[in-house]
């Protein structure tokens, strides 16, 4: 009865999850600069939203709940109980209008707005990918 080696208990990444890569992800843009995360590559393994409040919170635009008048847990409840895509228009309903002339508030739309163009773009591969 002896012990396994460390070996026989590693895990290969393909049996990890999704839910692990998008912490691990989610961990590297703790630290990174905003304006990276413009960029699809940096943010593949995260769930659009995540990548989205990041960037509204660390700027000085209101969070969406707060521009339709929820609370934050009518606003989880919102996120939990619909699409990506119905994510993705709420959100860039809730940024249009937020600018103010301050040259944050311009920087921080602009960024939300690169990563709404990413966002739409993939959903249209992926919704393509699905045709046959």
């Amino acid at each position: 009865m002896g012990a396994k080696s460390s070996s026989s208990k590693a895990v290969k990444l393909s049996q990890i999850g999704d839910e692990y890569l998008a912490l691990r992800s989610l961990r590297t843009i703790l630290f990174s600069d905003l304006k990276t995360l413009a960029n699809p590559v940096e943010t593949v393994h995260l769930p659009i939203a995540v990548v989205l409040h990041h960037i509204i919170v660390h700027g000085p635009l209101r969070l969406p709940h707060e521009v339709h008048g929820w609370s934050e847990a009518e606003y989880v409840l919102w996120l939990q109980k619909h699409s990506s895509s119905e994510v993705i228009d709420l959100v860039e309903k809730a940024v249009d209008g937020q600018l103010d002339g301050t040259e944050e508030d311009e920087e921080t739309v602009k960024l939300v707005r690169e990563v709404l163009v990413h966002a739409k773009e993939a959903e249209v591969e992926e919704a393509g990918d699905g045709v046959q």
